[in-house]
């Protein structure tokens, strides 16, 4: 058991105020490692895999990516956080676990990253927050989904601009 009462290795923070709603934060020494060492970091919620035993929950994942292009490109689930509301006190709290057991560990935050993500304001107002000299950028898959559902609203998704928009997003042979 850890100075802080947890004895499973994997989790690195756990909430145990039960007037307050669940928060939890899981990783590995490895996956810590990883983050440490990624000069790229993915991060994404989803509401469709969350626990039944606790509503309106989300999974907060976490992916570190290492790049030696041309010859791979490799990303790594690194962590997650079991959460349920979705604002900048919340991410800031994931965000700070982070932070903190990455220096508890290693003594720093590692080399400079940048932090893919979705559009979700909350959560990267807070990544910035606690992490200001990172850089901050918008999750590819996320950008074309938007930009997906935006062009079938305003360019009335005829078939010649669907063409056009999936050469412009590199997918033209996937249709």
């Amino acid at each position: 058991m850890r100075a802080d009462g947890i004895r499973n290795p994997m989790v690195r923070y756990f909430n145990r105020d039960r007037n307050s709603p669940p928060f939890v934060v899981m990783m590995d020494s490895t996956n810590l490692k990883c983050i440490h060492m990624a000069t790229d970091l993915t991060f994404d919620g989803t509401f469709q895999y969350a626990p039944n035993n606790m509503p309106n929950s989300q999974i907060y994942t976490m992916h570190a990516t290492y790049h030696q292009l041309p010859n791979f490109n490799n990303n790594f689930l690194v962590g997650i956080a079991f959460v349920q509301n979705k604002d900048i006190p919340t991410y800031e709290q994931i965000f700070n676990v982070i932070k903190e057991q990455l220096i508890a560990e290693f003594g720093d935050i590692g080399c400079h990253k940048t932090i893919h993500m979705d559009h979700e304001i909350v959560a990267i107002t807070a990544a910035r927050r606690v992490f200001p000299d990172w850089t901050m950028h918008s999750c590819y898959f996320h950008f074309g989904k938007n930009l997906r559902t935006k062009m079938g609203q305003v360019l009335l998704d005829t078939e010649e601009v669907g063409k056009w928009f999936s050469a412009l997003c590199g997918n033209y042979q996937m249709n």
